[in-house]
C-alpha cells in the first residue's frame, strides 16, 4: 500500500513537473517576442531620431520657424 501511494506521489510530481516545463517554455517564447517587438521599435525610433536631428533639417526649421541664419564673419568671436 505505502509503494502504491509513493508511486502515485511519483507520478503526479512528474505530471507537474511537466506541466511546469511546458509552462516554462511557453513564457520563454511569449518573451523572446517581446523582445523582438521592442528591438524593432528600438530599430525604428533610432531612425526617427537619425532624421529628426539631421543638420540640414535643423538649419531648415531655424531659418523658417525661428527666422535664425548663419552667422556674418563679423558676428563671430575670435580668439
Amino acid at each position: 500500500m505505502l509503494v502504491c501511494v509513493l508511486l502515485m506521489g511519483l507520478a503526479l510530481a512528474e505530471i507537474w513537473l511537466a506541466y511546469l516545463r511546458v509552462d516554462m517554455a511557453r513564457q520563454r517564447h511569449d518573451i523572446q517576442v517581446m523582445i523582438q517587438t521592442e528591438e524593432k521599435k528600438i530599430d525604428k525610433l533610432s531612425l526617427e531620431y537619425a532624421n529628426l536631428t539631421r543638420p540640414e533639417r535643423l538649419r531648415k526649421l531655424a531659418h523658417e520657424q525661428l527666422g535664425m541664419h548663419a552667422p556674418r564673419p563679423d558676428q563671430l568671436i575670435q580668439r
